[in-house]
């Protein structure tokens, strides 16, 4: 539930009780530092993608967007699920299991290319991997265990008793 200010209950309540813990002078304050941080983490996103990373004679198998992702031709498997799977040690069979939406022979032929170009595959593997890191860390949260600890005693009662 969105209250009239534009903020969650749970995030009203969350705001409150950093305050009153005195980890912020004020709400305002409080929300002025959060907005920050989701900027500081924006540009470290735009950043990071803007140092797109030359991949030398790309295979025709893959696909550079304009926002520099890299993913197969036909498909929306991104290169670097790809990459991290064959950096782990897995086999060509195992990726392919993983992923059999990508025809075999493009599978093949993009990890003969990883396998000759492995160090800026692993660098680009690097940055998405950063970039999706930094993603996860905007995306919203769930409920603490405590909350749905709370939660399932108000529906059920406490347990054992």
């Amino acid at each position: 539930m969105i209250t009239d200010t534009g903020i969650s209950a749970e995030n009203s309540r969350f705001l409150e009780d950093a305050v009153s813990q005195g980890l912020f002078p004020s709400r305002e304050t409080a929300i002025d530092r959060g907005l920050q941080l989701l900027r500081e983490r924006h540009e470290a996103i735009e950043r990071i993608k803007s140092e797109a990373i030359v991949l030398p004679d790309m295979p025709a198998v893959l696909e550079r967007r304009d926002d520099g992702y890299i993913k197969f031709r036909g498909t929306r498997i991104a290169l670097y699920l790809v990459l991290d799977r064959y950096f782990a040690g897995a086999s060509a069979d195992e990726i392919h299991e993983s992923f059999p939406s990508v025809p075999r022979p493009a599978l093949d032929e993009a990890l003969s290319y990883t396998a000759s170009h492995a160090d800026v595959a692993r660098v680009h593997l690097d940055q998405q991997t950063a970039i999706g890191n930094l993603y996860c860390d905007l995306s919203k949260r769930g409920p603490s265990i405590e909350v749905l600890r709370q939660r399932f005693q108000a529906l059920h009662g406490t347990a054992g008793a």
